[in-house]
């Protein structure tokens, strides 16, 4: 069985490592550049409170800056922040379990991962959260928002079929949509951006792009255990 994997908030805690971090900055350098916010760290908790109930860092940055009344100039000083480059020994913090859990499926199965994000920045995560690059077949790293072509060139690479693959996100419309729409089959991992993108998700989008919902990275051996009896 090939296994496609996302990464951020499926491999990596993303929402709970290193966004937090983003915000604060992003938060600093709007106020720095004249954004009024009064007690700074109540500010920064609006911010976050809010972050846990959005689908991007995008859209919390403009609903605070909508609730605060601000000028939206300060969107792109807060959105350069939160997704600019990050330090070289920023930290990264795996799931729970997850180096155990791509060992003993990569013993078995062919692993693959497929992120959006800038190339060099999604690397650096991967290598940060001390997951080995080389457990995967293929790795595609693209800024392009469509997940689907890039999943479809795997499975001809590899040479698997659709009803062979295993495809697992925390995204239902931009990790699983596309998959589905190609015949595999699918895995939502409820996890940070995971439980907003279940919220924002209309119904017939779960039952029909979502073949197993997973809270654990761990739990997926065992759908994997009853996809390959």
């Amino acid at each position: 069985m090939l296994i496609i994997f996302d990464l951020d908030d499926t491999l990596i805690d993303t929402t709970g490592s290193i966004t937090p971090v983003k915000l604060e900055q992003a938060l600093a350098k709007m106020v720095e550049a004249g954004l009024q916010v009064g007690d700074f760290q109540e500010a920064l908790g609006v911010l976050k409170r809010l972050d846990t109930a959005s689908e991007s860092a995008s859209q919390t940055l403009l609903e605070f800056l909508e609730i605060s009344n601000a000028d939206k100039k300060y969107f792109e000083i807060g959105h350069a922040e939160v997704y600019g480059p990050l330090p070289q020994d920023f930290p990264v913090y795996p799931l729970d379990q997850a180096h155990d859990v791509l060992s003993e499926l990569g013993s078995m199965h062919q692993l693959a991962l497929v992120s959006m994000g800038k190339p060099k920045q999604q690397m650096l995560k991967l290598k940060n959260a001390g997951i080995d690059s080389t457990i995967f077949s293929k790795i595609v790293i693209s800024e392009d928002r469509d997940k689907k072509p890039h999943y479809k060139a795997i499975l001809d690479e590899l040479g698997f079929a659709a009803s062979q693959t295993l495809v697992c996100g925390d995204r239902v419309k931009r990790d699983l949509s596309p998959a589905k729409e190609l015949g595999c089959i699918t895995v939502h991992m409820q996890w940070g951006r995971g439980l907003s993108s279940l919220l924002s998700a209309l119904p017939h989008y779960i039952a029909r792009d979502v073949d197993y919902s997973i809270r654990k990275l761990s739990q997926i051996t065992e759908v994997v255990a009853k996809l390959v009896l």
